[in-house]
């Protein structure tokens, strides 16, 4: 699903956090937003990777799970 696909159900009025699996495409998300007059987006740091990578629990339809490095 494309960003611009679902900018209606975007709210302006509550906190929103950008992630994906790299954090490219949440940067991007993150900027475009920003331009379009959005000030309550954020980006997720690290991105999902990198909070794997951290040894961090990822919780995915409901379970959460360790992955091992």
């Amino acid at each position: 699903m494309y960003l611009n696909q679902t900018l209606d159900k975007i709210p302006h009025n509550q906190p929103v956090i950008m992630y994906c699996t790299s954090g490219y495409r949440s940067a991007m998300a993150v900027m475009s937003l920003r331009l379009l007059g959005y000030e309550n987006v954020r980006g997720f740091p690290p991105s999902i990777n990198g909070w794997k990578a951290a040894g961090q629990p990822l919780n995915t339809n409901g379970t959460k799970k360790r992955e091992n490095r």
